[in-house]
C-alpha cells in the first residue's frame, strides 16, 4: 500500500502527507471500509481475507501484459481531469471527515 500510495503521489505531483492509523481507530470512529478508504479492509473483518488476492497464472500465460503501475495512475488521473474534472469522487472520505479524523488520530498520539 505504500508504494501504491507513493507513486500515487508522485504521478500526481502532489504534497500530499500520508498518514498510517490503526484498523481499531477507523472502526471505532465508524469508517467504512473500501467504500470510505478505498482497498482497506481490517484485519479483524476475517470473512472478507483473501479477497483480493487471486491466481492469475492462467491469464498470464494465455498473454495478459501488466503495466506499470505508474502508467496505470497517470492514464487514470488523465481520464479523470479530462471526463470528470466536475465530478466529486464519489469513494473516499469528504475533506471534512477526513481532517476530523488526523486531529483525532494526532491528539491521541500525543
Amino acid at each position: 500500500m505504500t508504494s501504491l500510495l507513493e507513486q500515487c503521489r508522485a504521478v500526481s505531483h502532489s504534497d500530499a502527507c500520508l498518514t498510517w492509523v490503526s484498523d481499531e481507530f477507523l472502526l471505532q470512529e465508524q469508517i467504512a471500509p473500501w467504500s470510505e478508504i478505498p482497498l482497506w479492509i481490517p484485519e479483524a473483518m476475517r470473512e472478507l481475507k483473501g479477497f483480493m488476492f487471486l491466481d492469475c497464472r492462467k491469464a498470464l500465460t494465455a498473454g495478459l501484459q501488466l503495466r506499470p503501475v505508474g502508467q496505470t495512475i497517470q492514464d487514470v488521473l488523465s481520464w479523470y481531469k479530462t471526463h470528470r474534472p466536475q465530478e466529486n469522487l464519489k469513494a473516499g472520505l469528504d475533506f471534512d471527515k477526513e481532517r476530523h479524523l488526523l486531529d483525532e488520530w494526532h491528539e491521541i498520539q500525543k
